[in-house]
């Protein structure tokens, strides 16, 4: 099956879980006797539904607007990893969640663009299902001719997870393993700059 053939068909299957389960909660509030029936509770159902619907399709037409070849730059992967996740990092202290990033500094090629989108998916998922005062763990070390990067845990919502695959693609990554470890080609050149941190109290690096 073709690739473009099998993400229509893993979208289908997510959409079609929502506009299920909306329909069921319509059809059960309808069965109802009219002096049982809940209708304040029914409707609020029914809306949490649609909501989820709406961002499923967001994420839907996300995915499939990802189309442009990255722009690729040489940057230093470990300033730009942990930048990304100071930008989380007043959502993280809320939740009780511990990002630990252990970067080597090193010069990769990347669309810095993507990559922070990417990252932004990844943590915002993960924010939003790991348990409190749990630690959410990204490491990003040279391999060879590339850097790796291991994202710990890495299991996010299927469509969330389509996303940030797609993302990390776009940005110049190679998948080597489902959903947890990507390489990104390491660059020559050293002469890379250095971006800033406002909260380094809240990343330990190794």
């Amino acid at each position: 099956m073709n690739q473009p053939r099998t993400f229509l068909d893993e979208a289908f299957h997510a959409l079609a879980q929502p506009v299920m389960a909306l329909r069921a909660t319509v059809e059960l509030g309808l069965s109802e006797e009219p002096d049982k029936l809940d209708s304040k509770q029914v409707l609020g159902d029914c809306l949490r539904l649609i909501d989820k619907l709406t961002r499923d399709l967001a994420l839907v037409r996300e995915i499939a607007s990802i189309e442009k070849p990255p722009t690729l730059e040489v940057c230093d992967g470990a300033a730009l990893l942990r930048s990304c996740v100071e930008e989380m990092a007043p959502v993280a202290r809320e939740r009780g969640i511990s990002v630990h990033v252990e970067a080597d500094a090193a010069p990769m090629e990347c669309d810095p663009g993507k990559f922070r989108r990417a990252t932004f998916v990844l943590l915002d998922s993960l924010l939003a299902i790991v348990p409190a005062d749990d630690e959410i763990r990204l490491t990003l070390r040279e391999d060879g001719s590339a850097l790796r990067l291991v994202v710990f845990p890495a299991a996010i919502g299927a469509l969330r997870q389509k996303l940030w695959w797609k993302l990390i693609q776009s940005a110049g990554g190679t998948l080597t393993e489902p959903g947890a470890t990507i390489l990104f080609p390491k660059a020559a050149c050293r002469q890379i700059p250095v971006t800033p941190l406002a909260h380094k109290e809240f990343l330990t690096s190794f």
